[in-house]
């Protein structure tokens, strides 16, 4: 792929092997350099870390043409601790793209730090999300009131989003704050009709 300049390859499936970061990192490289961009990409359960997540993130957003393209990104199932990793995923997410089917889900991702690059970037496309076993926050702060400080991000994004039809967030241990935040939101949200929400 990386040395054939007439590249069209636009899905890639390389879920449940055990690619690990020395597998990736290669990918990453080629990634970066597809003039046609990648429609879907499925790298769940391929024993990634986030320092390999982090450069394949960096790489999506160096090729310009997938913000334009990339509408399928499965990172299930992957280790996306580091802040590197975090940081290189909004990076991309926060960017207007038109990714519609996103699956982080069991990554120990902090969603908290999640929902500013979403609102900026994924509010048009973005149909199905799944965010299920991850924490909510590896440090929930309290307020002066003694509720959890939620990021108003995270409820923007619910009153905003124009086009999600799927919500999952089992298993992710979600404040009492955080869950009626989600609820408001999607309660006065008059583009959303039917959204299924698993909690």
């Amino acid at each position: 792929m990386s040395s054939n300049a007439h590249c069209t390859v636009t899905s890639l499936d390389l879920s449940c092997n055990f690619i690990e970061d020395r597998g990736i990192n290669p990918l990453s490289n080629t990634m970066a350099k597809l003039s046609k961009g990648m429609h879907h990409l499925n790298l769940s359960y391929c024993s990634l870390t986030g320092k390999g997540v982090g450069n394949l993130m960096q790489s999506l957003t160096t090729n310009r043409s997938c913000a334009t393209t990339l509408t399928y990104l499965n990172l299930c199932g992957n280790s996306m601790r580091e802040d590197s990793c975090c940081h290189n995923l909004c990076t991309f997410l926060a960017q207007p793209n038109v990714v519609s089917i996103l699956d982080i889900s069991s990554t120990d991702t902090p969603l908290d730090m999640l929902f500013g690059a979403l609102l900026r970037g994924c509010t048009t496309a973005l149909t199905h999300l799944n965010l299920s076993r991850n924490p909510f926050s590896y440090q929930t702060k309290k307020s002066k009131e003694g509720k959890d400080n939620i990021p108003s991000a995270f409820k923007q994004f619910f009153a905003s989003t124009l086009a999600l039809q799927y919500i999952n967030v089992s298993y992710c241990k979600l404040p009492a704050e955080a869950l009626k935040n989600l609820l408001l939101g999607l309660a006065c949200n008059e583009a959303l009709k039917n959204v299924e929400l698993n909690l």
